[in-house]
C-alpha cells in the first residue's frame, strides 16, 4: 500500500482526487447515496476516476473555450519547458491552475448532468440506453486523452532533444 501512495503525485491529488471527491460528494448529496458509509478506498478510487474524467473534459472543452474567447493566454511550450527548469514554482502554479480548471469543469458537468437527467426523464430513456450512452462518452474521452497525451509526450521529447527529430 505504501508503494501505491508513494506513486501518487501532488498533481494527481490536486487535479484528480480533490475535484473528483468534490464532484462525487455533490452527487452523493443530491442523490442521497450515503457514500460516507462506504469503504474509504472505494470512495477514493471513485473520486480519483471521476476527477480524471472531469480533468479531461476540462482540458478538451473548457480550456479551448476560455482560450478562444481570450480569457487565458499561453506561452509557447519551448519557453515553458526552459522556464520550468529555472523556476520550480511554475510547475506548482500550473498544477493549481489545472485544479481550478478541473473544479470549474466539475461545476459545469454537475449543472449539465442535472439538465440532461431532466431531459432523459422527460423522454423516458431506459436505464440500459443511459448506461450505453455513458460508457460511449467515457470511451471517447479516454481515447482522446490517450491520443493527446501521446502528442504532448512527443512534443516534449522533441523540444528537449538536440536533433528535434523523432525516431519512430
Amino acid at each position: 500500500m505504501d508503494k501505491i501512495i508513494d506513486q501518487v503525485s501532488r498533481y494527481h491529488v490536486v487535479n484528480y482526487l480533490i475535484p473528483g471527491l468534490f464532484f462525487w460528494l455533490m452527487i452523493d448529496k443530491q442523490l442521497n447515496l450515503n457514500l460516507r458509509d462506504e469503504n474509504i478506498w472505494v470512495v477514493i478510487v471513485i473520486g480519483y476516476i471521476a476527477g480524471m474524467v472531469i480533468s479531461r473534459i476540462g482540458s478538451f472543452f473548457l480550456e479551448p473555450l476560455v482560450k478562444k474567447i481570450g480569457l487565458v493566454k499561453y506561452v509557447p511550450k519551448e519557453q515553458y519547458i526552459k522556464a520550468e527548469l529555472k523556476d520550480k514554482k511554475i510547475y506548482e502554479l500550473l498544477t493549481d491552475s489545472n485544479m481550478f480548471r478541473t473544479m470549474s469543469a466539475a461545476c459545469i458537468i454537475l449543472l449539465l448532468g442535472y439538465f440532461t437527467e431532466w431531459i432523459l426523464n422527460r423522454l423516458q430513456i431506459s436505464s440500459l440506453a443511459r448506461w450505453i450512452i455513458g460508457v460511449t462518452i467515457l470511451f471517447v474521452i479516454f481515447i482522446a486523452a490517450f491520443i493527446l497525451q501521446t502528442k504532448k509526450i512527443c512534443s516534449r521529447v522533441t523540444a528537449n532533444t538536440d536533433e528535434g527529430e523523432s525516431n519512430d
